[in-house]
């Protein structure tokens, strides 16, 4: 299942690297930003960029309960906090999360 953060647009790899050092691997299997690249052109010529799909969130692949992996954010402050779906931190539901994959493939 797929859960989200919030975390600073501009900050999400770092707030990647802190919850990978604080989450144990058996919780979040795979914390992630995804990142699209482009061509812009610039200094006349194109070249290929880098940039973040979802700017201030990142995506969290666990299969644990949410309390339980929203206690582990709490212990990260000031880095990200539980985006809440329907009122609680919920994973995304299956067909949001296939849709997300085939757009990230």
């Amino acid at each position: 299942m797929w859960y989200i953060a919030h975390t600073t647009v501009g900050r999400e790899l770092d707030a990647v690297d802190k919850c990978r050092k604080t989450i144990p691997e058996d919780i979040a299997a795979k914390v992630f930003s995804p990142i699209w690249q482009h061509a812009k052109k610039y200094e006349g010529s194109w070249h290929l960029d880098d940039d973040i799909l979802f700017a201030g969130y990142i995506f969290i692949e666990s299969d644990s309960d949410s309390k339980t992996l929203e206690k582990l954010l709490w212990r990260i402050p000031n880095v990200v906090s539980p985006v809440r779906i329907g009122g609680d931190f919920n994973a995304l539901n299956k067909e949001e999360e296939q849709y997300l994959r085939q757009l990230m493939d």
